[in-house]
């Protein structure tokens, strides 16, 4: 019953993101269901490498990739076909705690920390986020009102016209335009773990992760 709802309520997500909806498969540029594993089941076959506090629970579909918010993350090597300007990132996600902030799923230079785009979460929300070339301001939408403990269903997205969304369990909750195109990088994707520069540090993710995706 769980399969369904995330199926319909994803395809309804992608449909007023403007983009076409032929299977959940169509388009991926990156997949990760957590079975046991990082492997990424999209067709570029862009498998994550864990490291640190990092353990598989059960999740929403069969297992989930939990971190400990110390060390624990999951990075992916760059290619090609991550660096995007319309997007969706879909994730499903079970914070244990509330961070400063952390990247639950994104791309970030952390030479001069402009995000490609990220999803995150902040210490009362979730974000999406990204940032132009010319401009560190983030562009930035909120979904608002996060539970510890509380399972999630977060998606991001930017469509062709610059139409900037964040849903939450399928309702949107905040929608901006921009007339400009997000930064392109050769940053790998990352997964629960903000990457800072010095004299800043790293920032983690307390929580499990689940059936992250990337369009």
């Amino acid at each position: 019953m769980k399969k369904l709802i995330f199926i319909t309520v994803f395809a309804l997500v992608l449909f007023l993101a403007g983009m076409s909806y032929a299977g959940l498969m169509d388009g991926l540029v990156a997949y990760y269901k957590f079975d046991g594993n990082a492997d990424d089941m999209s067709v570029y076959e862009n498998d994550g490498t864990i490291s640190g506090g990092v353990i598989f629970a059960k999740g929403i579909f069969n297992q989930a990739a939990c971190f400990n918010g110390t060390n624990g993350y999951v990075e992916a090597p760059h290619h090609s076909a991550l660096s995007l300007v319309q997007w969706s990132i879909s994730v499903w996600v079970n914070p244990s705690v509330m961070p400063v902030d952390t990247i639950l799923v994104g791309r970030d230079d952390d030479s001069n920390r402009k995000y490609n785009y990220a999803l995150l979460l902040r210490s009362t929300n979730f974000d999406g986020q990204y940032e132009t070339a010319t401009s560190e301001l983030d562009h930035e939408v909120t979904a608002p009102r996060v539970t510890p403990g509380t399972w999630y269903h977060v998606v991001a997205t930017r469509s062709t016209n610059g139409e900037h969304k964040i849903y939450l369990d399928g309702v949107l909750k905040d929608s901006e335009t921009w007339n400009d195109t997000p930064v392109q990088n050769a940053e790998n994707l990352i997964l629960a773990r903000y990457v800072d520069s010095y004299p800043f540090s790293d920032r983690f993710f307390t929580g499990c992760l689940d059936d992250a995706r990337v369009y």
